[in-house]
């Protein structure tokens, strides 16, 4: 009988390739957005709520970084890199628009879909260039604690935080998407 074995290297879980990731480098524009909501937003949930918030951010950011970064990107890399990349990335944003059925206004799904998108091409252009998934994890799950922490309002603050971390996470998909090998 033939097995096969497919080990979760294959799909991320490993450490960043030698040399292929400074973490201060990687990190600096990704925990800009982070900084930001938390600078301006506060706590903006009954405290006793936090770690219920904490564990949903982290099953959040493992379960959407395996799907999409891990499983998702693996799947569509046998087409290509770049196929892999924007895939995942056009996926993972669409798949946010679920949260019209949560109650979610078409403005604030919209913009949710735009960001995600963003936010899944950074993602993915990390995952590609240091080989693991465990720096997105861990941007993801900043991301999504201090974003429900922070109540997870959309507001005049909230915006202005939103266009400089679109503009930030925009400019430097470019400048790695620029650095992939052809």
């Amino acid at each position: 009988m033939l097995s096969s074995r497919i080990g979760l290297s294959r799909f991320g879980f490993r450490r960043p390739a030698a040399g292929s990731a400074r973490p201060l480098i990687w990190f600096a524009p990704l925990a800009l957005g982070p900084v930001l909501v938390a600078a301006t937003t506060g706590i903006a949930v009954d405290r006793a709520l936090i770690p219920g918030f904490l564990w949903l951010a982290a099953a959040a950011a493992f379960s959407e970084e395996i799907w999409y970064r891990g499983i998702v990107m693996a799947t569509l890399r046998q087409r290509s890199r770049r196929t892999a990349i924007v895939g995942s990335a056009v996926i993972f944003g669409v798949l946010h628009l679920a949260n019209l059925f949560g109650g979610a206004s078409p403005l604030y799904a919209g913009l949710q879909l735009a960001f995600a998108a963003l936010f899944g091409l950074v993602a993915a252009l990390v995952v590609e260039h240091t080989g693991s998934l465990w720096p997105v994890i861990a941007w993801h799950f900043a991301h999504d604690a201090i974003t429900y922490v922070g109540g997870d309002a959309l507001n005049a603050t909230t915006l202005a935080v939103l266009a400089v971390e679109v503009v930030v996470l925009a400019a430097y998909a470019g400048v790695l998407w620029r650095r992939l090998p052809a």
